[in-house]
């Protein structure tokens, strides 16, 4: 009987291997769906990044742009009032370079909004046509809130509204 026995502890030997190595197995499989599961976690972590920082990006070139034509449309009107020279082309610059930004971030709707305002500022300067900045920069700051998401609140924007109600009415319903 005593040569019968010796098979015994191969087969706990190899139990227990078979135990370790399916132990293994299953330890790999759990850590590999746990690295998917934070992979994709961190990715969607890394795409709200993204667009956070957009939204802010977007955000600091559409104030940039309004800041700008502000403070060259109350030069502009100085100069006018006090019969001083205009501003000379350069210092226009500042106030394309915006534009440029506002082109590469903004909405189609918000582009052609800083185009008008540029395109009116220009006018104004060199051939002196006037214009009503009141309503361009209602309209644009209007834009602006809208692509941010942003409630309703600044007066010039409400300006832009019922302005663009009205001549929707004259325009057969059609917003402006």
């Amino acid at each position: 009987m005593r040569d019968n026995i010796w098979w015994v502890p191969l087969a706990g030997a190899g139990v227990a291997l078979l135990g370790v190595v399916v132990g293994q197995l299953l330890s790999n499989r759990r850590e590999t769906v746990r690295w998917r599961r934070e992979h994709l976690r961190l990715k969607e972590q890394w795409e709200r990044e993204d667009v956070a920082r957009t939204h802010e990006q977007r955000r600091d070139v559409y104030v940039e742009y309004a800041t700008e034509w502000q403070k060259y449309l109350l030069i502009t009107e100085r100069c006018k009032i006090l019969d001083e020279p205009e501003p000379d082309v350069d210092a226009l610059s500042s106030l394309y370079a915006g534009l440029i930004k506002v082109e590469i971030f903004g909405t189609k709707e918000l582009i052609d909004s800083a185009r008008e305002m540029f395109d009116a500022m220009k006018k104004w300067v060199f051939d002196d046509r006037s214009f009503d900045d009141e309503l361009l920069f209602g309209k644009y700051l209007f834009l602006v809130r809208s692509d941010l998401g942003l409630r309703e609140g600044l007066v010039r924007s409400q300006v832009y509204k019922s302005v663009s109600r009205e001549a929707a009415r004259k325009h057969g319903g059609q917003q402006v």
